[in-house]
This record gives structure tokens, sequence and C-alpha cells, in this order.
């Protein structure tokens, strides 16, 4: 059985985990994990990823408005965006793009 968003979320593999957005998209197979602190080179991505990010710059949306896009087009499983550090809760625009997009969040 692979491994999907809404199976990581549901049975808490990962503690504190919600899905934010982007349900549609919660059946996604998960074939690897990957891990980006700086979000400005997705070209690397493949499909199938699940991606970790620090949230570092994701305040700026003039800057990062495009990236939601970007990751579904490279057809990623989901983005996992770990507040606290450069982000106190995930910016209403990744989570309203990422909804439209049906890319798990």
């Amino acid at each position: 059985m692979a491994l999907t968003v809404q199976t990581l979320v549901s049975q808490h593999l990962l503690p504190g985990l919600k899905l934010l957005a982007g349900q549609k998209g919660s059946e996604n197979k998960i074939c690897w994990i990957n891990s980006m602190d700086v979000l400005r080179r997705t070209e690397s991505l493949q499909p199938g990823e699940l991606l970790f990010t620090s949230g570092y710059g994701l305040s700026d949306q003039e800057k990062f408005s495009g990236l939601i896009r970007q990751l579904s087009l490279r057809e990623i499983s989901g983005l996992v965006i770990l507040t606290g550090s450069f982000l106190e809760q995930v910016p209403d625009y990744l989570i309203d793009q990422a909804d439209a997009a049906s890319l798990p969040l």
C-alpha cells in the first residue's frame, strides 16, 4: 500500500501535521521526501515528492505568488511548511492557492 498525504495526516505519523488546504489532492501518493529551506528554484522537484520547508520568505506574497502553481505543475504530492521559525502561521494566500490547485498544504 502506498503512503498518501491523507494517511500521513490521519494516522498522525508526524505529530502536529494538519491539512490546511488542497483536500482534493489528499490521496496523492508520496514517493519521496524533499526538504528546501529557501524555495527559489523548484526545477529539481520530481512528481510524487512531499516537500518540506521552513517557510523562509513565504510571508512575501509578491515574491512567492506563483509558488503553488509551480509546485502543482511539478506534480509534487504536497507542501509541508514548518511554522515557528520564519512564519507563525501559513499565509492565507498560500492556503487559497493550494485549495484552488488541489495541492495538499
